[in-house]
């Protein structure tokens, strides 16, 4: 009997509070992506370089990360690994464009940066 309301315990336990694994995406990491997926496809809308089917691609796999932040959790695996290739393709765009001020740049960078650690990636 003891056991039984230990285990139902632990159970309950874990049904309130969210799994280590999970993000919660309301809030500040919801709008620091959303923000790093809108300066994203601005510089894909704008790369005439890109042909359309490149393009259509990368704004699909801008898409997905857009779609999983607006969950109210998300695993963090998943968001990673659906954001990793956005994120190295936005940093490239924001090396690479001159317009942008050293603090600008800066910025940006340390945003995507930050999300890299949150969702425990590498650097590219």
């Amino acid at each position: 009997m003891k056991t039984l309301i230990l285990t139902l315990a632990l159970l309950l336990g874990s049904c309130v509070s969210p799994a280590p694994d999970l993000l919660q995406t309301d809030g500040p990491l919801g709008r620091q992506v959303s923000r790093v997926l809108d300066r994203h496809d601005g510089y894909v809308i704008g790369d005439l370089s890109l042909g359309a089917a490149v393009a259509e691609a990368a704004l699909a796999q801008s898409d997905v990360v857009r779609e999983l932040a607006a969950l109210p959790e998300v695993s963090r695996g998943a968001l990673g690994a659906a954001a990793a290739p956005v994120l190295d393709r936005h940093d490239g765009y924001v090396r690479s464009d001159a317009g942008l001020d050293v603090d600008e740049s800066a910025t940006y960078l340390a945003t995507t940066d930050q999300l890299r650690r949150l969702l425990h990636l590498g650097t590219p």
